[in-house]
């Protein structure tokens, strides 16, 4: 499909047959994104926790995007691993939320690990010493943010489970 799409693209001269290779690249990675994120909306809402995965996306992302990591060698490895991962998240949740101790421990760990490491260089990113700086830097301060909203949040007596 993405294929076509970007072979009618060349052909009506909307982009150069030099492009089509990054094309067809940047045109799957969009497709496995709003698969991904269309997925997990539907686990939250089926799963009665909408909210909460709205919430999780917009923190996830906005770390996950500085933070580098681990990636699987297919979409289909990525996306199931992805699914089970937000499925055991709104599981844990429940639990978690049930007892302080459990969930500021989890939010300390979560703090100091990505304070820590900031970021994770994998070969398929091939970040330079610079980029790979710079990435931990704004991971950090991205989750220093994200700890201080969680803070006020705990002390505001914002829904537990959020």
């Amino acid at each position: 499909m993405i294929e076509k799409l970007v072979l009618a693209m060349s052909s009506n001269n909307l982009i150069e047959d030099s492009e089509s290779e990054y094309m067809m690249y940047a045109m799957s990675l969009l497709f496995e994104k709003i698969v991904s994120i269309i997925s997990i909306l539907l686990i939250g809402i089926c799963m009665n926790s909408f909210v909460e995965i709205i919430l999780f996306l917009i923190f996830f992302s906005s770390l996950r995007k500085y933070t580098g990591g681990y990636h699987l060698n297919s979409f289909l490895k990525c996306y199931i691993c992805s699914m089970i991962i937000t499925i055991g998240i709104i599981l844990f949740a429940d639990y978690i939320v049930m007892k302080d101790a459990v969930m500021l421990s989890v939010v300390f760990v979560s703090e100091v690990v990505i304070l820590m490491i900031g970021a994770v260089n994998h070969p398929n990113m091939q970040w330079d010493r610079n980029e790979e700086q710079q990435s931990r830097n704004r991971a950090r301060f991205v989750e220093i943010t994200e700890g201080m909203v969680i803070f006020f949040c705990i002390l505001l007596g914002t829904s537990r489970k959020c």
